[in-house]
């Protein structure tokens, strides 16, 4: 990797921007320089040779222990809908996330 910044303040402010962060001037400094070390990081890390090394999701060999599926009963839509904040009678009301800006 150059001697250069992987990130510049412009990249990190739509970083932030991305992330729905509201960040001043200060902080979306020290931000972009967080982000400028952890990507230098990876890049020292893309440059190891892992030529014969397995890949791995855990560092320890893990055995996962599941139980069989068992078909139960759910609680009376009624009840379930009666703890809810907001309901219409029939389904959950929640707040829009998706496309809302």
């Amino acid at each position: 990797m150059s001697g250069g910044p992987a990130l510049d303040l412009e990249g990190a402010r739509r970083i932030a921007r991305l992330a729905r962060l509201a960040l001043d001037e200060q902080e979306l400094a020290l931000f972009a320089g967080q982000l400028d070390a952890i990507l230098r990081y990876v890049a020292q890390l893309e440059e190891l040779s892992l030529e014969g090394i397995e890949g791995t999701s855990h560092a320890l060999a893990l055995e996962c222990r599941t139980r069989p599926d068992e078909l139960s009963g759910s609680s009376p839509r009624e009840e379930l809908l009666s703890r809810a904040p907001a309901q219409d009678g029939e389904h959950f009301l929640v707040p829009r996330v998706v496309g809302h800006e």
